[in-house]
């Protein structure tokens, strides 16, 4: 029986409410956030800064701040703020266990994919992983849960378990900038390189922020010969 299945079947025992304001949904697949809470979420439209994947306003390619940053990964892209219901569930799904919300960002992630990406550039797509510790104490990595059900709804080669995380994890969000940069230094790895020889990489995570963490996914995945890294966050710190 399939996962989405069990997850409808489970809904009909016990009703799925939206997780924003509570209102009752029909399940099929449970979303978990009703029409108007999904209308609050304040999507990033194009064109998007390459680096951190904002508005941009202007004829440039890169905003003022970005201008000053370096980056290993090609663009990035953010779906939405991390603000309002999008932080509200992000968190839900993250910290309760909320793991259906996975249909309501999967169906965001397609529906941006196919609006402002270029399929040219997503010849395999994969998660940022986390490490051992934080996926036993979570039981499960967010954005590979993601990740994995759209490449299969896009038809495109997903690779799981091969880039990954070495050194050990400090919450992001607990560090400023500088120590940011430090904290994800040297803590990736790629276990089968030939996966990612000349590919262009859709790499998928939850939140962009200081976009630290990605761009050191993108140096590690580029040092084992992938031609080019794109990333897609559900959400872009504000």
């Amino acid at each position: 029986m399939s996962n989405v299945l069990l997850e409808t079947l489970s809904s009909l025992v016990f009703p799925v409410e939206c997780e924003i304001c509570g209102q009752a949904l029909i399940p099929n697949p449970p979303l978990g956030i009703c029409e108007n809470c999904a209308e609050d979420i304040q999507r990033i439209p194009p064109p998007h800064c390459e680096g951190c994947g904002r508005t941009l306003i202007g004829q440039n390619t890169r905003c003022a701040e970005c201008q000053k940053e370096s980056y290993a990964f090609d663009r990035a892209f953010a779906c939405a703020l991390y603000e309002g219901p999008m932080r509200e569930l992000i968190h839900t799904y993250k910290f309760k266990h909320r793991k259906y919300l996975k249909h309501f960002f999967i169906r965001m992630a397609e529906e941006f994919i196919r609006s402002n990406i270029r399929f040219a550039d997503c010849e395999i797509m994969l998660p940022v992983p986390i490490g051992a510790h934080r996926s036993l104490e979570r039981g499960f990595n967010q954005s590979e849960l993601i990740s994995t059900e759209i490449a299969k709804n896009l038809n495109l080669p997903h690779s799981s378990g091969n880039l990954i995380r070495i050194k050990s994890e400090t919450a992001q969000s607990l560090l400023t900038k500088t120590d940011r940069k430090m904290n994800v230094k040297d803590a990736f790895s790629v276990r089968r390189p030939e996966l990612f020889r000349s590919k262009n990489c859709l790499l998928i995570d939850d939140i962009l922020t200081t976009g630290r963490t990605a761009s050191e996914c993108a140096k590690t995945l580029k040092e084992s010969g992938a031609a080019s890294v794109t990333i897609l966050a559900l959400a872009r710190g504000v």
